[in-house]
């Protein structure tokens, strides 16, 4: 019986579809995913691991080959509540300028 602790962590990344069509326009994508590790180092390497093996390419349907990859990982960070009850809170991001906010969230309500 294992009785290493394993804790909870959110990795906050940002990715980027690329294409070789020259009318493409780039689409990026904030991707949260969940980790277990032990402390936040081993999670810092696990994203790393996970965000490279996110990378990939493919062609879409008119031939284009479209391309992932990771731009950045913002950060990784433990889960504020790890019950993961209905209700529980995963992450949390402070900021000052509530009307950047708003402008980025409605673009990208235009653009969905």
């Amino acid at each position: 019986m294992s009785t290493t602790k394993t804790d909870l962590y959110i990795c906050v990344s940002i990715h980027e579809a690329s294409s070789d069509a020259k009318d493409f326009a780039p689409l990026f994508e904030e991707r949260l995913t969940l980790i277990k590790a032990g402390s936040r180092e081993e999670a810092t390497s696990k994203a790393q691991q996970l965000v490279k093996a996110a990378t990939h390419s493919y062609k879409n349907e008119n031939g284009q080959t479209i391309s992932w990859t990771c731009r950045q990982i913002v950060e990784v960070t433990e889960i504020v509540d790890s019950s993961l009850t209905d209700g529980a809170e995963i992450y949390g991001r402070y900021f000052r300028d509530l009307n950047a906010y708003q402008r980025f969230e409605t673009e990208r309500k235009q653009r969905a």
